[in-house]
Formats: C-alpha cells, structure tokens, sequence
C-alpha cells in the first residue's frame, strides 16, 4: 500500500470509529463549550473530523478554548497542503513523471529513497539552502527544482534549473551526476518542460514562517554587498537547514522593505537586526521588545541601528551573556560596566578581553576563573603579572595538556603532541615548534608525569 492510499485507508477507517457526530446533543455542547453559534459549529465538526486522526488530542471537547482547537486543526491542514501542494505535475507519459517541486516536504515525500540533501528527512535537509540562500554560489541561481520519477524502475532524478536558464546539479536517486539529455531520451521527454518558474511572494511568506521556526545553529557569517543599497553591506547568518527567506525576498527579490513579512520577521531575534540594519537605519521600535530577548542581537542591534547608543532595556539581557556583555562594554559604554562584570569575570575569554581594553591592568576578581583556561591564562599572565603565576603553574603541573597550552600560548599545541606521540611525523617547521613546546611543558610538569609522558606507551592511560 503506497503512502497516499495509506493516509485515505486511515482517515476513512478512523471515521468510522471516532467520527464526531453533529447530532443535537453535541452541538449543544460544542456551543456551551466554545461560545459559537449552530452553523459554526457543524462547520467545526466537518473540519475536525476530517484531520481528526492527525491529531495529538482526537476528543473535540478537550481544547481549552475555541482559538487552541482552530489552531490544532490549522496546524494539520497546512502541513497536509505543504506535501499535496507543494509538488506540482508539470508533465507525465507512460514512462515518468516530472514534478515541479515548492516545498520541503514536498521534496522530502516525492524524494524519499534517494541521496539528495533537499529530501533529507532530518535537520540536515538542505532545501532551503538551495532556494533562498544568500550566499555567494547560488544567491544569483535560485532554483526551480524538478523530480523526474520512473514509472517502470526505481530511478529519480533531481534537475536544478537556474534564474539565468542554466542547470545546477543534476542528480541521480544515488546522489550522482547525471547527464540531461540521456535523462530526456530515456523517458521521452521535451527540455521545455523544465522551465524556471519565480518563486512567489504567497511562496515566500511561507518560506520566511518555516525559517522563523526553532532556532538553528549558526554557520560561519558571509559578508554579501546589497545591490538595492549600494555602498553596504550586509552580515547575513547562514542557518543550517535554510537561511531566513524574509531577509532574502526583501533584499534581494523586492529591494525594499516587506511589508507583510515584517510579522514573521520581528519575532526572531537575530533575524530581526538583520532586517533592521538594512532598512531601519534610524532603529525599528516595533521589533525592540523581540530583538532585546537576545544578547547578540541586542548587542548588534545597538551597535548599528541605534548607532553605536546605550540601549538600557536590553542591558538586564546583554549582561547575561558574558562575551557580549564584554563587546557592549568595549563598544557602546566604552568604560567599565559594574552590573555585568560578575557575569563577565566567569568567563575566561570575555574577562580576558573586558580586561585589556578596559581596565588594562589585574583584574584580581576574575583571575580565579581566567586561570582555569591555560591558554588565556598565558597571555594575561604574561601582561599583568612581573613574576609567575602560582596558580596557573599548580594546575600545569597537574596537567600535561595544560602545562602545554599555557607555556606555548598554543590552542593547538596539545593536538600536535599527541598527534607526534601517536607515531605521526610533522614537517621540519612544525617540529621545530614541537620541540620548543615540549621543552616548555616539561619545564613544569612533575617527575612523575614527565616519565609518563615521555614513555613509549604515550598517551595510553597512565598507570595509577
């Protein structure tokens, strides 16, 4: 049984079992419960029972209010059209059927069994990147995304066709290169069919609700100048899973503000100072209450919009946040911050830098946390203090990885030895390097240790 006919089987088969029944008694109920009238609630009625199977709640009567339920039944309704509208059937004969794709459930459902990154069903689908990705090598290409799916085998075929009518990739239901014209020979196909379709607004108002989703982990930035704004540039985060389709529609297909997706685009954080660098100069109050809910944003925020000015609503939220508690105090207070400081001085990178640029001196408060990191231990301690630093030298001789990285003021200095130790040969420079880190660290760890890690068996588990 295909997915399709599973999805009727179910729905039809848990009608007849569940299926609310508009009969007197429950809609007076639904009335006393929801505060509707009769006609709304047959209309109710019909429309639950129709996603009621999909449903974490299958009772009509267990939402707490009238605006829960509707937004139960919305929530099916939507993903249900994501997957049915989003895969359009440009073209079909006995052999195959070519399937214009909008949506990433759409790709995800039509895509499955296959390689491709854009039908991936987990958080490392990559549909979005290709179609509203801001990045250099495809912001210029934004797809039209084609399947071609064999009615007499299991081959599939992705075909990408560019803004400017070039291809992308093309790919076979194992992820590798394919050719077109065998593609269109095979299945007896025109390349007309494969025409570059432009996304829409309504399409990427839905893109733009899908982004402003959970919050994903943040890949290095990408500067990228704005052609509606010439002269500036914009610092656009890259998100795995897709990039924010607001801030891309608005910069790069409408070229000035979006007036229907400000809605959506406010409400995150990040995405918010984005959008305000870019087309509120002067600040976007209407945003302020979402964008000072996060630290970074807040911190960006004041720094550009609000040129470079305190922002006082959003210090409680900065402060926090010890690495940009530290940026705001460098960059926007330009002094020392007393309120943030105990949130600063726990961390040993942001104390570090809150201490050369503001109090350029000891900072005998936070030294009990920045010891505790070898590697700015060793820069701070080689500023401030005359002689060595006690603390920092008892946990080196308890370490050997710390002893390494505070001596050298190397991060990397402890992968190297264990990278030498394990047998591997480094280049004459890189040697030398060893060599010099080695002598150091040895200069402070025990006798004990210092046989261990000179010992054939490194870095085996020492022996107790």
């Amino acid at each position: 049984m295909n997915a399709d006919c599973k999805l009727i089987w179910e729905s039809y088969s848990c009608k007849l079992i569940t299926e609310v029944v508009a009969s007197k008694a429950n809609v007076q109920r639904l009335i006393a419960k929801y505060g509707i009238d009769e006609p709304a609630v047959r209309s109710l009625i019909d429309r639950f029972n129709e996603v009621e199977g999909a449903l974490a709640d299958k009772s009509i009567l267990d939402y707490d209010n009238i605006d829960e339920l509707e937004a139960a039944i919305g929530a099916v309704t939507t993903e249900r059209e994501k997957v049915t509208k989003g895969a359009i059937n440009v073209f079909e004969n006995d052999k195959a059927t070519v399937l214009l794709v909008r949506t990433k459930e759409a790709s995800i459902k039509n895509g499955r069994g296959t390689g491709w990154c854009i039908s991936a069903d987990s958080e490392k689908n990559a549909f979005m990147d290709h179609i509203m990705s801001f990045a250099p090598y495809s912001r210029n290409k934004r797809p039209s995304i084609y399947f071609v799916i064999s009615k007499t085998n299991n081959e599939k075929f992705a075909i990408l066709k560019n803004k400017d009518g070039s291809y992308g990739q093309i790919k076979d239901e194992n992820n590798d290169d394919a050719a077109l014209q065998p593609i269109l020979s095979k299945y007896n196909l025109q390349e007309s069919v494969l025409k570059y379709v432009p996304y829409s607004e309504q399409e990427a108002l839905g893109y733009v609700k899908m982004s402003l989703g959970p919050k994903r982990m943040p890949t290095p930035f990408t500067s990228i100048a704005v052609p509606a704004f010439p002269g500036q540039t914009a610092w656009h985060a890259i998100y795995r899973g897709g990039l924010n389709a607001g801030l891309i529609y608005a910069f790069d297909i409408l070229r000035h503000r979006w007036r229907e997706g400000e809605p959506y685009i406010m409400k995150d954080p990040d995405t918010a100072r984005h959008y305000a660098k870019m087309l509120f100069p002067n600040g976007w109050p209407e945003a302020e209450p979402y964008i000072m809910k996060d630290a970074r944003a807040s911190y960006d925020y004041a720094k550009g919009s609000l040129k470079g000015k305190r922002w006082p609503e959003a210090e409680p939220t900065i402060m926090k946040d010890p690495y940009y508690a530290s940026m705001y105090a460098i960059d926007i207070i330009k002094d020392r911050w007393p309120e943030a400081e105990p949130y600063i001085m726990k961390d040993p990178e942001s104390a570090t830098s809150y201490t050369d640029h503001l109090i350029k001196d000891r900072w005998p408060e936070a030294e009990p946390y920045i010891v505790k990191n070898p590697l700015y231990a060793n820069g701070y301690s080689y500023k401030y203090l005359d002689s060595e630093w006690p603390e920092a030298e008892a946990l080196a001789k308890k370490s050997p990885e710390y002893a390494i990285i505070y001596k050298s003021g190397d991060p990397s200095a402890w992968e190297r030895v264990q990278f030498v130790r394990a047998g591997n040969v480094l280049d004459p420079d890189e040697q030398e390097t060893f060599d010099h880190i080695n002598a150091m660290s040895m200069s402070v760890i025990s006798p004990e240790d210092k046989a261990y890690f000179r010992s054939p068996n490194w870095p085996a588990q020492r022996p107790k």
